[in-house]
């Protein structure tokens, strides 16, 4: 009887660890992705900066958007 308990333990235990690292990393990774992603629906050359702020407020559900002319006319939605 004892040594299930102790086994029991031991498993949750185990478990509960692997929930914890598990969580670490996703949220490792969600703040090395950043806060500025490229706009996944915006299509076409990102030459109005309200349009791309549109798009990423209505579609994407960022806090705003506004066009990258640096990297080829992007539309980037910005999330934090």
């Amino acid at each position: 009887m004892a040594s299930s308990i102790r086994k029991f333990s031991t498993l949750f235990l185990f478990i509960c660890l692997a929930f914890l690292l598990i969580s670490t990393w996703e949220v490792q990774l969600a703040e090395a992705q950043g806060c500025k992603r490229k706009s996944k629906t915006f299509r076409g050359p990102c030459l109005h900066t309200n349009d791309c702020n549109n798009e990423c407020i209505t579609e994407e559900h960022a806090h705003f958007g506004d066009c990258d002319f640096h990297s080829g006319f992007s539309c980037f939605c910005h999330f934090c």
